[in-house]
């Protein structure tokens, strides 16, 4: 069977748990006709689409669940906005369900998708964080920071820190899981011992919001709450009824001077004289509900603007014969119509910077027009906060106390390999028993490495000792055969850690453990950060490109040794400060 019949498979006998049954006998043929229409390219690609679909057909949407859903109309800008208003849960999520749900509204327009920006030049490191480096190579990373804190003045940013992991792993050679983890360590007995033996580390407390593993088991929702969800639900239906709504204009005093200037005066070139005079109104309009924080950009804004509505003007079987109204452009999809086209006005072809450009500037200026539009803020989601070393020692106690050895087994591969070796939830899809080997080394003694063989990061990764009782414990515990996966049946199941995380209980009925395996992955990332472990180590055991989430955590990092701190700066005593990353600029 190829890649388009397993495809068309899942999405044949795909069955939701997000809405209930009743709910999904109606939209089930429309839904699977919609993900088909977006031509998912693999099974996880069509059942993300649905899942992000049927989410939002559990919200209050305005589908009133009499008859099957008509997605056309109900996947409508304003529905997504409301839809990314009201969703509660993960940052991350939330942008994958607005992009699923966006190629879903594409496909149900006819609209093939097009290329976007491309991926921004990987960072190069600094001057400055590149000497500290090399001052503090045998430190941790938490003491570079401090070194280089204390050299400029400056805390180390993100830019800085993630320059110098990128210039780490690109200049690292390509990592060979058949190695054992000494070849992780570049043979250096000191950094796998500093390793090997590093334990928890308590973060600075006041940065930590608090955040509990036990939760009381959830309860059905109260009247006031049903009451409330059927005030949106009708509020949604109203919505989606009466159709879209112009906003006022934008009051034009707001504007600075200068930049109000700007717009008015602006004037298209090779635009007949009689379209401008009619497109000049809502091109002003526009682009004062974008708000340019410069003349440049507003200028920029206006050309992209009188682009758009000249082709909206000029576009083939358009109902309208006069210039392009505010309410017209309201339309769902004609933005996305508009950046497909091959050529712009002078047949040259259009590349992917300028798609995505205009893609974005025309959304935002057509934001500004629709009464209906609620800003929602995408902010970037920090990293969850690790555990404290009292929690780490409180879950490896739960995990060989668990009540089934199945449960104690599942338990004891989650935390242990989380916690020892910084697993993450995709890694642990790809483990097997064969995976988990003894090592006996001669200066390290025995310990014990997890190979992930496959995924976006195959590597070899040594567990600590810390938590080698909880792996070998677990091993003790399955089922023999070197096939045998750690967690879950199937290898293709998005997520293997839910169930043993669902299933971990204690001695109190009602209460749920609420172990997040991303989260015991960032308290292992901590606990490397302030060890011995050189950057370039820790990226590769992680299974890092760049060096993000370790920016976050830096914050939270305890004050590093004092006399090792004078050291590195005794020995840059004489280096003069070099320039910054964000000065260096990009390859």
């Amino acid at each position: 069977m190829d890649n388009s019949d397993q495809v068309a498979r899942l999405i044949a006998t795909y069955r939701s748990h997000v809405l209930n049954p009743e709910a999904w006998e109606l939209a089930a043929e429309p839904a699977r006709s919609a993900v088909a229409a977006a031509a998912p390219t693999s099974r996880e690609g069509a059942k993300l689409l649905l899942w992000s679909l049927c989410t939002f057909l559990s919200t209050p949407c305005g589908w009133q669940r009499e008859d099957a859903p008509d997605l056309a109309v109900l996947l409508s800008d304003a529905a997504i906005g409301r839809f990314v208003t009201q969703f509660r849960g993960p940052v991350r999520t939330r942008e994958t369900h607005v992009m699923n749900l966006r190629a879903l509204q594409r496909a149900l327009a006819g609209i093939e998708p097009v290329a976007g920006k491309p991926r921004a030049a990987r960072r190069v490191a600094g001057a400055e964080i590149t000497r500290v480096h090399a001052a503090t190579l045998r430190a941790s990373l938490a003491t570079t920071a401090a070194v280089f804190g204390a050299r400029t003045g400056d805390a180390l940013a993100e830019t800085e820190l993630r320059g110098l992991g990128e210039t780490l792993v690109d200049s690292a050679p390509q990592a060979n899981v058949t190695e054992v983890a000494v070849g992780i360590v570049d043979g250096d007995l000191g950094a796998a011992e500093a390793y090997l033996g590093t334990p928890d580390v308590r973060p600075v407390t006041e940065l930590v919001r608090a955040k509990s593993t036990i939760t009381t088991a959830t309860t059905a929702p109260s009247q006031r709450q049903q009451l409330a969800r059927a005030r949106a639900e009708r509020a949604a239906y109203r919505s989606l009824t009466g159709g879209p709504r112009v906003a006022a204009h934008t009051d034009l005093d707001t504007l600075d001077p200068h930049i109000l200037a700007t717009i008015e005066r602006y004037r298209p070139q090779q635009v007949a004289a009689s379209t401008w005079h009619a497109v000049r109104p809502l091109t002003i309009q526009m682009v004062a509900g974008f708000n340019p924080p410069s003349n440049v950009t507003a200028r920029n804004t206006a050309t992209i603007v009188v682009a758009f509505l000249c082709w909206v003007w000029e576009r083939p079987g358009r109902a309208e014969s006069g210039p392009p109204t505010a309410l017209e452009l309201l339309s769902p999809n004609l933005v996305d119509a508009y950046v497909r086209r091959p050529v712009d006005r002078k047949g040259h072809p259009v590349s992917g910077a300028s798609i995505s450009t205009a893609r974005s500037t025309l959304r935002r200026c057509i934001r500004s027009l629709d009464a209906d539009h609620v800003a929602v803020a995408m902010p970037h989601e920090a990293i969850d906060p690790p555990y404290t070393p009292e929690e780490c020692e409180a879950l490896a106690a739960l995990a060989l106390a668990q009540p089934t050895p199945g449960r104690e087994r599942n338990a004891c591969f989650l935390v242990g390999l989380a916690l020892g070796a910084g697993l993450s939830p995709k890694d642990l899809r790809h483990v097997r028993r064969r995976d988990i080997r003894d090592v006996d080394d001669a200066g390290l003694g025995n310990y014990l490495t997890v190979t992930v063989p496959a995924g976006h990061a195959p590597r070899t990764v040594p567990i600590r000792r810390q938590y080698e009782p909880l792996v070998r414990r677990a091993l003790d515990l399955t089922e023999p055969g070197a096939d045998t996966l750690v967690l879950g049946r199937k290898e293709t199941r998005r997520n293997v850690t839910e169930l043993a995380r669902r299933n971990i209980v204690t001695a109190r009925s009602g209460e749920v453990v609420e172990i997040e395996p991303r989260r015991l992955r960032t308290t292992w990332l901590f606990a490397c950060m302030n060890a011995a472990v050189p950057l370039s180590v820790l990226l590769e055991m992680a299974g890092l490109r760049t060096a993000r989430s370790l920016a976050d955590l830096l914050p939270l990092c305890p004050t590093p040794d004092p006399k090792v701190v004078d050291h590195a700066l005794a020995d840059l005593a004489d280096a003069p400060i070099g320039e910054r990353s964000g000065s260096a600029g990009a390859r």
